[in-house]
């Protein structure tokens, strides 16, 4: 299936910016994270999702070897864990997500096959992580 999925991957640059759909479920998923009732529930929320998205990307690796933007995504994972650990509140962890959508509204996009990968696996096996990668890595 894997390979399959790298197939689809090419070209590399055939996404273009995340579109509306996915920056407003991310927006939900904030505003959820707003509302939860204790930091530590909007935390484990939170690293949950990016937890899955680490595993994704260690799916990923499987079939990329160590290639370049697995080490990206990674340290950019590992930079929103840490915003999200370093909290002081409920809507500080809403706003990791929130900005995250909002820094890449600004910029296009234009994923390598790797980054795509890592987007199509995110998408295939966990929807949210799909969209933290796909933003992330823009």
């Amino acid at each position: 299936m894997i390979p399959l999925l790298f197939a689809l991957a090419q070209p590399a640059n055939a996404f273009g910016c995340p579109c509306d759909a996915e920056r407003s479920r991310l927006e939900d998923f904030a505003q959820k994270l707003a509302a939860a009732p204790s930091l530590e529930q909007a935390q484990d929320k939170a690293l949950d999702k990016l937890a899955l998205s680490h595993k994704v990307v260690k799916i990923a690796d499987k079939q990329l070897h160590g290639d370049p933007a697995i080490a990206e995504a990674t340290e950019k994972l590992d930079a929103l864990d840490a915003r999200v650990r370093a909290a002081e509140n409920q809507q500080q962890v809403s706003l990791v997500f929130s900005q995250l959508a909002e820094d890449r509204m600004k910029v296009g996009c234009d994923y390598t096959t790797a980054e795509i990968l890592l987007i199509i696996v995110g998408f295939l096996f966990f929807l949210l992580p799909g969209i933290i990668l796909m933003l992330l890595l823009c």
